[in-house]
């Protein structure tokens, strides 16, 4: 594990894809809006079972974007706060999803927003968006706020 992290990568279960390089992000957001499919990473996640181990169906999706992942959490049952700095995220996912119930959404650098204690934290191409001074920071927080049994999955 990278030692420049001063956290304890033991209290959690961590989930991480080896390496995806996008050179455009505009264009990788736009196709992601356009198919509307969630990340691979969040379907094998469940196709691998590991969501049967959680204890409980709340989930943070650090860098929401168009809000594709979120409404394939909540369509598994989740209760699913969303945290993007972009404003016409906001739009977006209130247009994709329809249960509102059981969405939150805030806007803002995920950075600086307060977690609370989940069962799930997820981020899809989010956090290298981070800034660098905060990063320790944040990853502390993420690791404080998934409880015993959940998973962080990036």
């Amino acid at each position: 594990m990278d030692s420049s992290y001063n956290f304890s990568w033991n209290s959690l279960n961590f989930i991480d894809r080896k390496c995806l390089i996008v050179k455009n992000v505009k264009e990788f957001y736009d196709k992601s809006k356009k198919y509307g499919k969630p990340s691979g990473l969040l379907q094998a996640f469940f196709n691998m079972k590991f969501a049967e181990m959680l204890e409980g169906n709340e989930a943070i999706d650090l860098g929401a974007g168009c809000g594709n992942d979120a409404l394939f959490l909540i369509n598994k049952g989740f209760y699913v706060t969303c945290i993007d700095k972009e404003e016409k995220s906001r739009e977006n996912i209130e247009n994709k999803i329809e249960n509102k119930d059981k969405l939150k959404i805030i806007i803002d650098d995920f950075e600086n927003v307060e977690l609370k204690k989940v069962n799930l934290i997820y981020s899809c191409f989010s956090l290298q968006f981070c800034n660098p001074k905060k990063i320790d920071d944040l990853m502390q927080r993420i690791t404080k706020s998934v409880y015993k049994n959940g998973f962080f999955v990036r």
